[in-house]
């Protein structure tokens, strides 16, 4: 049999009986579970002398198909290839060998890539006896090699648009295998120069940072670095820097490369140091404020700050309100809890409330705080502020306007019921003497004596009634103008009380007895008081007591001296104060609220305190509705 030499490939002569037999020799068998099909054509490729049958399965034809000509397969070539494909076929007719890869179309559409290997087998005679070659379906290996080529044009575009650094390069850093266009962005210089100096970024460090990146860049963490520095680029400008490097391992486990990408962040270091500013800015201004100031997270989960104010306002330490975020609600009065936890409720970062705290030493604050959302380029919250103000003293002010409101109504309404009150005083003993004088110049000759001197006594009471408003009048005038004369003396307080107990019964025109019970001491002493004031005072409680008691109870009045001060105590069992009229009865034209149409100015406690504060002296009240009153007035003897 003849030799056919193709390159090292030496194939013998065959006929194509003996290929037919070789089909279904162990040999064959071994071509039909290759993944590669082999097949054998005649020198003109007129006809296939033998294809393996992975050819089915990679042309997705019968293999009756291609024995009508090896030049039927043309037909499945992608049209694109065709001309290509059979420029190479005619070459391989001629001697050439035949190294191609080409798409085809199954029947079912679908479209393959193929390799296909061929050359000519010639017989002795050095004419081509047959076309052997392989064909393998490397659509796989296409769309990898594909994929792989987009990825490498999206990641080249990727790396030479994008302001970021990414290089390759030997792990002590002596060669740089790639660098990315971003280099020249961030650094100013070409990558060039540091393909041909890798160790020319170090120049550019600014020197303040060269001695801790040389040290992190030759240390033995080289491949893991992580470094924030400034370099100074081509043109003198001062750019920040991270600096990240990364170990690159071969299939051994052995370190071969080192990657790394730098980024630069000098906005965000000199946002930092804005930042930085305005935080001391403002710790200078929460500090030194009176309010408190706070910044949380907006589930209040964390404390981020707290000025040092919560301390003196609260009376608690910082630190426990960063350890617990809602300790502050501990201090809050019980009553206030439920006002606050509404408002909380309603929208915590949007809170305006004012509450009550306890302090640890028991005192109480006002507090008015008032939160704000802080929110990012999303308008999503992502922090809290808030301002909290010690209000006490506000709402102490408004607590005393409130009430001085209060009283200046109350004592607008007395003022108005004091002219009514007085205006009716005045009328009444008007109107009796104007009765009595008209009796007396109508009915003279009528009238016997006894009845003429029963009127007289009726002008002259009513004389001495209005005598004696008039006379409160001026002297509240006079003790409210502070010209009220405090005149003391050596008096006898035996007769001044007799005396007065005597013109309270001649105005009063009752029949009751009041009792009188003067200490022994009192009798032998004669103390140093204002006897005209002390008088007045007496006059008045006497009298009250009379007129706001029945006929039928009670009026004790007591005296009593010492070497220090003399006491006078007036009691009766009448209609009492109440507990809401006890604080302003002795303010001016002030009447309790019970004491239904019994008739007076208001003006007579209110002299009675006048008088006793000239002497420097203390008068207190114990009453109870329905069972009296009782009136201790004490007056020191030394002034």
């Amino acid at each position: 049999m003849g030799k056919i030499c193709q390159g090292s490939l030496k194939v013998f002569h065959m006929n194509i009986n003996d290929w037919q037999v070789l089909a279904n020799s162990p040999l064959g068998k071994l071509f039909e579970n290759n993944n590669q099909a082999f097949w054998v054509c005649s020198a003109d490729l007129s006809q296939i002398v033998y294809t393996s049958p992975t050819y089915e399965n990679i042309f997705g034809r019968q293999m009756t198909n291609f024995n009508e000509g090896a030049k039927s397969f043309l037909e499945s070539i992608y049209t694109e290839d065709k001309e290509r494909v059979n420029t190479a076929l005619q070459s391989l007719i001629q001697g050439a060998q035949l190294n191609e890869e080409y798409r085809i179309i199954r029947p079912d559409n679908q479209i393959r890539w193929i390799h296909n290997h061929a050359f000519a087998s010639l017989d002795t005679s050095g004419n081509i006896e047959y076309i052997i070659g392989t064909t393998e379906d490397i659509t796989d290996k296409k769309m990898t090699e594909l994929a792989l080529k987009q990825s490498e044009q999206r990641f080249q575009q990727f790396a030479n648009n994008v302001d970021i650094v990414f290089w390759v390069c030997e792990p002590d850093a002596s060669k740089f295998y790639y660098i990315n266009p971003g280099y020249e962005k961030i650094w100013g210089k070409s990558c060039e120069d540091i393909y041909q100096n890798p160790r020319s970024f170090i120049e550019s460090v600014y020197p303040d940072d060269l001695e801790r990146i040389i040290a992190a860049a030759t240390g033995p963490n080289a491949c893991n670095m992580d470094e924030e520095y400034r370099i100074i680029r081509a043109d003198g400008a001062v750019r920040w820097v991270r600096d990240k490097t990364f170990p690159v391992y071969d299939e051994q486990g052995n370190l071969f490369r080192m990657a790394g990408i730098a980024f630069d962040i000098t906005e965000r270091k000199q946002a930092e140091t804005t930042l930085v500013q305005s935080s001391e800015q403002y710790r200078q201004l929460a500090e030194n404020i009176g309010h408190v100031s706070w910044l949380i997270t907006p589930d209040a989960s964390q404390v981020l700050y707290i000025s040092p104010n919560y301390e003196q306002v609260w009376g608690k330490s910082c630190a426990s309100l960063y350890e617990n975020p809602l300790s502050f609600i501990e201090s809050i009065l019980p009553e206030d809890k439920p006002r606050v936890f509404a408002a909380i409720e309603k929208d915590s970062t949007q809170m305006n409330v004012e509450y009550r705290i306890v302090r640890p030493n028991g005192t109480i604050c006002w507090i008015h705080a008032r939160t704000y959302p802080i929110q990012d380029s999303s308008a999503n919250t992502f922090r809290v502020v808030g301002i909290a103000e010690d209000i006490t003293l506000r709402k102490q002010a408004e607590e005393k306007t409130l009430i001085a409101l209060q009283r200046a109504r109350e004592l607008s309404n007395a003022k108005s019921n004091f002219i009514a009150n007085t205006s009716h005083e005045i009328r009444t003993p008007l109107a009796t003497i104007q009765s009595s004088i008209d009796m007396l110049q109508h009915y003279k000759d009528q009238l016997t004596e006894e009845k003429k001197e029963k009127h007289f006594q009726k002008i002259e009471a009513a004389v001495r009634r209005i005598t004696q408003i008039v006379q409160d009048i001026l002297l509240l005038s006079e003790a409210e103008a502070n010209a009220l004369q405090f005149q003391p003396c050596s008096t006898n307080i035996a007769k001044l009380c007799s005396d007065v107990i005597a013109m309270v019964v001649s105005f009063t025109a009752t029949q009751r007895n009041i009792k009188l019970s003067i200490s022994e001491n009192a009798v032998n002493q004669a103390p140093v008081i204002d006897p005209k004031l002390v008088t007045y005072i007496i006059t008045n409680l006497l009298d009250n007591a009379l007129k706001y008691s029945n006929q039928d109870s009670k009026v004790e009045f007591s005296v009593d001296c010492t070497q220090n001060q003399v006491t006078f105590v007036v009691k009766d069992e009448g209609i009492g104060i109440s507990n809401e009229d006890l604080p302003y009865i002795f303010d001016s034209f002030y009447r309790a609220n019970n004491i239904g149409n019994i008739g007076g100015t208001g003006l007579g406690l209110a002299i009675v305190k006048q008088c006793v504060d000239l002497h420097k002296g203390k008068i207190t009240v114990n009453s109870d509705i329905a069972n009296g009153t009782t009136f201790t007035l004490i007056l020191p003897l030394s002034h």
